[in-house]
């Protein structure tokens, strides 16, 4: 079943490459075989380029600025806008060659969710899972480790007050959160009682559904 737009879930998955020149790179590549793209946007912290795949989930492209250009503030977060990216000065400064795949060192830097509630997910991500709030938006929130702008992002521009996903709907089944600290995993594990969430432990591996239906598994890294 194709998900509704409104649907709780997957929002986007981002692909964090290693450099401006090699976003510029894969942009050339897109534009050289007639990708569609939705958009791009300068967000202070980093540079993105949007698209959607086949069936609709978002993707984003982009590359981190140096953190030393980041600009913090004095309640820990982190300053990040939506300014237009331009594209075309993207592309011109890019040495045109063929195409060999994406870089080495590039990965998921972040997954950008769709949920039913900022509070609720404020509460989730942040007083349950330990993850801290990096950066709020009208109509999201933003959660991270190690002062990272953000590794989970959750918004509810289309899916306010919407109920949870369906089984066999498309986009994300599920994700997961790895923690370097056993006793943040075990307090998360126990905080999830506190909403009514009931995990499935399987070795090192806790399986569970979150407030929206989306599955999540918490493991240690």
């Amino acid at each position: 079943m194709r998900a509704p737009r409104t649907t709780p879930g997957l929002f986007h998955n981002a692909f964090l490459v290693p450099s401006r020149a090699e976003l510029g790179r894969w942009l050339s590549n897109a534009v050289q075989n007639g990708v569609r793209l939705t958009g791009a946007s300068d967000h202070l912290v980093s540079e993105a380029i949007y698209l959607d795949d086949p069936e609709g989930n978002g993707i984003e492209v982009y590359r981190d600025r140096r953190r030393d250009e980041w600009t913090y503030v004095e309640d820990g977060t982190v300053k990040m806008a939506t300014m237009r990216l331009d594209l075309q000065a993207l592309y011109d400064e890019t040495p045109q060659g063929a195409w060999d795949g994406m870089a080495e060192g590039t990965a998921i830097g972040h997954i950008h969710l769709q949920v039913s509630s900022l509070p609720e997910a404020d509460r989730f991500f942040g007083d349950v899972l330990g993850l801290d709030l990096m950066a709020r938006y009208p109509g999201a929130s933003f959660f991270a480790s190690g002062r990272y702008h953000h590794h989970i992002g959750a918004n509810i521009w289309n899916s306010r007050g919407q109920p949870k996903r369906e089984g066999r709907m498309t986009g994300l089944a599920d994700y997961t959160i790895r923690f370097t600290d056993r006793a943040k995993l075990d307090g998360a594990v126990a905080a999830l009682d506190t909403l009514g969430i009931a995990g499935e432990r399987q070795g090192e591996v806790v399986s569970l559904t979150d407030p929206w239906g989306i599955g999540l598994k918490l493991a240690m890294a």
